[in-house]
């Protein structure tokens, strides 16, 4: 049935006017990726089932204004892998309202930030489930219902976040290049605490035939102790070539907000790779390192199912490797079914994850490793 029928249908069927859905483009869209995995880590074997990471069902609309200015809404929900339900409420995922016009696009509401923008599309092969590396590259991959400590949020680490409160431009784009601003407001101040949390983030990206560009940039002011701030930046690469199409990213996150008299830093990187064999098959690589951190940190890590980064002092020994290899076969442009195999491999005093739900923690030093298969569908 046409997609606009069904809004209309629904429509109806709540009580709406119909003609008021009719006089704009309404969308249903989304994604069912759900995997089947065996793990070892944190000395125990389990199979888990679940979200891959991404499930979800979204609504999204357009209606046209004049002098060519458009007005737009999402409301995209997160489907977990069991399907059906969702822990974390309506609209949890990129939802928001905005004005869209030839300067570009102003937006409110949740969305993912300019930061993570410029890594999320093309990049990375996944960043949670068995394949996932968003603990070793971005401190986690949090769910983020609000910024700063002052707000009871745990995922403090993560420089890859979608935000709530959040004011965005996106700039169009100019013969490739585009680029994002955005800033929180003052929602995210808490009652009695003296601290005024706010995030700042920016990305630029260029992407033009077989290559594309990016660079991020975010701050986090007063998350945990006032006046003092954490700020992370992230580069970003690729090249497509014949059959081969190999992407990078380099990451860095400095945290002042944790202690007293001594910042943190954590540093990571990763290649990615997909290579076309033909036809609907395909073999997709990767190779991620986290490197050893420096100074200290106190308090919340990110809340990610497999918790993450050590500080020592700069002792060493904290850092990590994951590998990865996975083959695809495509139905379709919108369904495929993939085998993939991981591993984690820590350094003495390092504790990195593989990033299933579910699943023991890692211990220092483990080896944690995996396979499983996966079944991605879009609509």
């Amino acid at each position: 049935m046409n997609r606009k029928l069904i809004a209309v249908a629904v429509a109806g069927a709540m009580g709406l006017p119909a003609l008021a859905v009719a006089q704009s483009t309404v969308q249903i869209y989304g994604r069912i990726h759900t995997e089947m995995s065996f793990t070892k880590q944190g000395g125990v074997s389990e199979d888990q089932q679940g979200n891959a990471g991404g499930s979800n069902i979204g609504f999204r609309g357009t209606e046209r204004l004049a002098n060519g200015l458009n007005a737009w809404f999402q409301a995209e929900s997160s489907l977990n892998g069991t399907i059906g339900t969702n822990a974390n409420g309506l609209a949890d995922r990129n939802t928001g309202i905005g004005l869209q016009g030839g300067f570009g696009n102003v937006m409110m509401g949740n969305w993912d930030l300019p930061m993570k923008w410029v890594s999320i599309a093309g990049v990375k092969i996944e960043d949670t489930g068995l394949f996932g590396v968003a603990n070793l590259i971005h401190g986690g991959a949090p769910t983020n219902v609000n910024n700063g400590a002052a707000a009871g949020n745990l995922d403090l680490t993560s420089f890859y976040r979608r935000q709530n409160h959040t004011f965005q431009y996106w700039t169009p784009n100019m013969s490739g290049f585009e680029g994002r601003i955005a800033v929180t407001n003052s929602n995210e101040e808490a009652a009695g605490v003296n601290l005024t949390p706010r995030t700042w983030s920016m990305g630029l990206k260029y992407a033009n035939g077989p290559m594309f560009v990016g660079l991020g940039w975010e701050k986090h002011n007063d998350y945990a102790l006032s006046g003092r701030d954490d700020t992370g930046w992230i580069l970003t690469g690729g090249y497509k070539f014949g059959m081969f199409d190999l992407r990078a990213l380099y990451e860095r996150k400095e945290y002042e907000s944790f202690h007293a008299t001594n910042n943190a830093k954590a540093d990571a990187w990763g290649l990615f790779g997909n290579i076309a064999l033909g036809g609907p098959h395909s073999v997709q690589l990767q190779y991620v390192q986290a490197k050893d951190t420096k100074g200290n940190y106190v308090g919340n890590q990110a809340s990610g199912t497999a918790t993450t980064m050590v500080f020592n002092g700069g002792a060493g020994s904290t850092g990590a490797k994951q590998y990865g290899i996975q083959y695809t076969y495509a139905f379709s442009k919108r369904t495929n079914v993939r085998a993939r195999y991981s591993i984690i491999d820590n350094e003495a005093a390092a504790r990195y994850g593989l990033y299933v739900a579910g699943t023991q923690a890692a211990n220092a030093g483990d080896r944690a490793r995996g396979f499983g298969f996966a079944l991605d569908h879009r609509f």
